[in-house]
């Protein structure tokens, strides 16, 4: 089971970060590295985001801190790196899996659990990135292909 982004590796990137564009901005102490994060529109801190009403704040993939252990909230106030993510690229992610998922399946803003992706089903229209690496029931983490 991949309950932690430690269980994949020690990055959110798994193709390397060469080329990637990034923004920065002050954790609001729940976010974790690999949760799905935008600007909150009150106070402007980083946290995650769902589906259901912060979708237009969504900004990208929340990258580690160096002196922050990987598995932990970044604490609130310290200055954060945000992934913008490339299509085509894989990076590992906050998931939310309610069953088994396969590599290809699209991946869609969770709509109660911020921060993270869920299975989209057939709804090919709104994904934002397919699973690269088979996921089991339950895990919170999972590698993806971004925007394909």
């Amino acid at each position: 089971m991949t309950n932690k982004l430690s269980d994949l590796g020690d990055s959110i990137f798994v193709d390397g970060e060469d080329g990637e564009r990034k923004t920065t901005g002050a954790a609001d102490g729940t976010a974790k590295a690999g949760w799905l994060v935008g600007f909150t529109a009150t106070s402007s801190a980083i946290r995650g985001v769902n589906a259901t009403g912060d979708l237009d704040e969504f900004t990208g993939i929340l990258a580690p801190r160096y002196d922050i252990d990987l598995d932990s909230a970044i604490t609130a106030a310290k200055i954060v790196e945000v992934v913008y993510p490339k299509a085509g690229h894989r990076y590992r992610v906050a998931v939310y899996l309610a069953a088994a998922a396969y590599v290809g399946e699209p991946m869609i803003l969770n709509t109660g659990h911020a921060g993270m992706l869920q299975v989209g089903g057939n709804l090919e229209a709104e994904h934002v990135a397919r699973l690269s690496k088979d996921a089991a029931n339950g895990d919170n983490f999972a590698e993806v292909v971004w925007g394909v």
